[in-house]
């Protein structure tokens, strides 16, 4: 779908939602004048929608994660506005972080094996498009049913309906980026679709303990050509560089880091701190970087301590340690990142965490 194409869309979708909140406002009057004052009704019906269209985000996703546990997929974090719940080692724990505008919820899940794996995640994106079905058919009902049911249930169910709709068939239809557009890209083995699943594969591998370096060459690089804007080459370049790191392949970092910093326009905002995030820790470590790493910081160093990445000690520690060349705070960074890494919940990552942080100590000697 061209990006017009897109546009128009989700004008439609966004018109026809605003349509549907209008006759839900409307009909709530209808059921709700004799027992509620108008103003009080009108706040009601306002925050009961705000709420339950957290509860259908939640939904969502919680749909990706039964069909993904059905599946053999290992939980990892789940992100429904502003409440993130994760692993963070063996314990599950929760945050409030700050999520892109244009994301109202994510699942991040692993397969614990590579076997049957378009199959498993076809699987494991149906089950988010079921469960927002389900929630719209559900809200649908209960309006069609407005003039039986208790006020209460209208006001938390029935004012979800216009997000409930747009939610279901925003995903649906093959936006970028969206679950239909990952599921038809999957049905039609496109490329694109093709490296999405070669990047789950290297976090199924990095989930069994693998480090970068070990991981088998070809889902780094016998893969189909893709546009430099596709995101899914821009996270490929991410995993490219961690193997040069990992297996000490300088020039191979210097190139794919490069080749980073080039696709950072490109990058979406949720994604943009991660991936600049590495190219700062890559440009600390490589001669002549220090240009680059100075103009790149500012900016980052609030992404760093506002996002809460789990490599931020690490960023920061390197850039304390090679730029500023300030032992005592590169060294309390360090601890930070040390603790850090213990609570990565991917084992392999774990490793590959220790052994960059190994590298940092070892240079302050």
């Amino acid at each position: 779908m061209t990006r017009r194409a897109e546009k128009i869309t989700d004008t439609v979708l966004l018109i026809l939602s605003f349509l549907l909140g209008i006759a839900v406002v409307w009909l709530g009057f209808v059921r709700c004048w004799r027992s509620v004052d108008s103003a009080l009704l009108i706040v009601l019906l306002f925050l009961c929608g705000a709420f339950s269209s957290i509860v259908c985000s939640a939904f969502h996703e919680l749909g990706h994660l039964i069909f993904g546990a059905l599946c053999g997929f290992r939980f990892i974090s789940v992100h429904i506005g502003p409440l993130k719940i994760y692993r963070k080692g063996n314990k599950i724990s929760c945050a409030f972080y700050k999520m892109s505008s244009d994301v109202a919820g994510v699942a991040e899940m692993v397969p614990e094996r590579t076997d049957g794996l378009r199959r498993k995640t076809a699987l494991f994106i149906c089950g988010g498009l079921l469960f927002s079905l389900l929630f719209f058919a559900g809200t649908a009902v209960a309006l069609g049913l407005f003039r039986s049911i208790p006020v209460w249930v209208y006001l938390l169910v029935c004012t979800s309906l216009p997000y409930a709709f747009y939610l279901f068939f925003r995903n649906l239809i093959p936006f970028e980026g969206t679950d239909g557009a990952f599921l038809f890209g999957l049905l039609k083995r496109e490329d694109s679709s093709a490296v999405a699943l070669d990047l789950l594969a290297i976090e199924s591998f990095l989930y069994r303990g693998y480090t970068p370096s070990e991981i088998p060459a070809e889902y780094f690089f016998s893969l189909p050509q893709l546009p430099e804007d596709d995101l899914n080459f821009i996270l490929l370049t991410v995993y490219r560089l961690a193997y040069y790191q990992d297996g000490g392949d300088v020039q191979g970092m210097i190139a794919a880091c490069n080749r980073l910093r080039d696709l950072l326009d490109y990058v979406p905002d949720c994604y943009f701190p991660q991936v600049a995030s590495e190219v700062l820790f890559t440009e600390c470590l490589i001669a002549g970087g220090e240009i680059v790493a100075k103009e790149m910081f500012p900016s980052l160093n609030k992404l760093l301590k506002r996002e809460k990445l789990p490599h931020s000690h690490r960023i920061l520690s390197a850039y304390e340690l090679y730029i500023n060349e300030d032992v005592v705070s590169a060294l309390s960074e360090l601890e930070a990142a040390e603790e850090e890494a213990e609570e990565c919940p991917l084992s392999g990552m774990k490793k590959y965490e220790k052994k960059l942080l190994a590298h940092i100590r070892a240079d302050m000697a």
